[in-house]
């Protein structure tokens, strides 16, 4: 089952979520299968303008004729144009101060201008060339429960296309734009796998025959190498183990390289010789166990000394979800700070905005986004946008995308099972 708290999929019987230490209400999920993503809708907006365009024509040829004149304007209907202005998108601006709507609506400012954005013919089903980070494929899941597939998005021009159609729950995806080769966890019938997918080919091949499960796989940007790093959740005789893992899928040579029991979510660092991760360092929801489901904190483990740092090691917040700049400057992040919708408990319902804070543990602040449950972060290959999910409820994730120059967000997806999107990363 999809968990509407952490956004993983709970194949288990007894629908535990270890992230927030909850059993989840299966009555909660809906069972139909899912409409395909849209991207919001701009049909209604070019009808409006073919039509202003008609009347516009035939006011002239009236007034040509002498048929009517135009009356001043009341002071009634200037009222009813400020509403509708008041109305129309907000721009959500980022980083420094200034006021923001609770729930501000997608500004457009973020992407291109309109004759950029339709759609033009492609090489397929090969990943051409990416010119600018907005003609970088997007891969994300798609799909509720047992009803989950990978799709890929281009920002520049809204094309989408579904990558895997089968009747598993395929999750976590990570395109290596130089290869052309997809990597994504799969729940079939011997577990949770790792797989990978030749775009150019078509062929599948199952990467990983792991001991338990192995979740979020991730693709090294180091030129040359074909590394993974993911997450691997294994039953110990002590409980469960969560560790960070290494691939080397030329060799086919695995490696733990936390040997943690409450590690999660890794990313790697821009050089690729380094691997930011989540670990549980204190019992913070007080069951007697450290589990990924208390509060995480941003760790890094280096690849060649296997030194594992804490750059900001604060016990009374949940940093969780990382995401590595491209010029190694700052790492990305979600967070909960306390119990923000005061339901008398801090978990991921009461995740807000994102934060940044460099890889030494100094400059720690907050990117304000509308004040919005923000999940998923990630960077474009240059770090002008980030790309993020906005939660609008159960199975009702929005895609969107922050212009870091501009301060300014546009939705790229309609609210729907939308899970997991990150850029490809190894532009060649």
């Amino acid at each position: 089952m999809r968990c509407p708290h952490c956004h993983e999929i709970h194949p288990d019987n007894t629908n535990f979520c270890p992230k927030i230490g909850l059993v989840i209400d299966r009555d909660e999920l809906e069972e139909e299968g899912p409409p395909p993503p849209q991207a919001p809708d701009r049909r209604v907006t070019i009808g409006a303008a073919a039509l202003g365009a008609i009347l516009m024509v035939a006011g002239v040829l009236m007034l040509l004729r002498g048929g009517f004149s135009m009356p001043a304007a009341s002071q009634e209907e200037d009222a009813g144009l400020s509403e509708v202005a008041t109305s129309t998108p907000t721009t959500i601006t980022g980083g420094g101060g200034g006021s923001v709507s609770p729930n501000p609506l997608p500004s457009q400012s973020a992407l291109p201008a309109a004759e950029n954005l339709l759609p033009t013919p492609q090489p397929s089903p090969t990943t051409p060339p990416a010119q600018t980070d907005l003609d970088t494929w997007i891969a994300y899941a798609y799909g509720k429960e047992n009803d989950s597939e990978i799709y890929l998005l281009r920002p520049s021009t809204g094309e989408s296309r579904q990558i895997t159609t089968n009747r598993y729950n395929d999750d976590a995806p990570s395109l290596l734009a130089r290869t052309n080769e997809l990597v994504f966890a799969s729940y079939r019938d011997d577990g949770w796998e790792l797989y990978l997918l030749d775009l150019d080919t078509g062929k599948e091949t199952q990467l990983t025959h792991f001991d338990g499960q192995a979740r979020f796989p991730a693709w090294s940007p180091e030129p040359g190498v074909r590394k993974i790093v993911f997450e691997g959740r294994q039953d110990t005789s002590s409980g469960k183990r969560y560790s960070i893992w290494m691939l080397d899928v030329d060799s086919g040579s695995l490696t733990d390289l936390t040997k943690g029991s409450a590690d999660s979510r890794p990313q790697w660092s821009p050089d690729g010789k380094q691997v930011v991760f989540g670990r549980a360092l204190n019992d913070s929801d007080r069951n007697g166990k450290i589990t990924t489901a208390d509060f995480l904190t941003i760790s890094i483990v280096d690849l060649a000394s296997h030194k594992i740092t804490h750059p900001v090691n604060e016990i009374d917040k949940d940093n969780y979800q990382y995401a590595w700049s491209p010029d190694g400057e700052w790492i990305l992040f979600c967070s909960v700070r306390g119990d923000v919708n005061g339901d008398g408990y801090a978990n991921l319902d009461d995740s807000r905005n994102l934060w940044l804070v460099r890889p030494d543990g100094s400059g720690q602040h907050e990117l304000r986004m509308g004040n919005q449950s923000i999940f998923s972060p990630g960077w474009s290959p240059s770090g002008e946008y980030i790309i993020y999910m906005v939660h609008r409820g159960e199975n009702r994730e929005e895609m969107w995308l922050y212009d870091t120059k501009q301060q300014s967000s546009s939705q790229l997806l309609n609210a729907g099972p939308i899970y997991h999107p990150e850029f490809a990363v190894g532009i060649p």
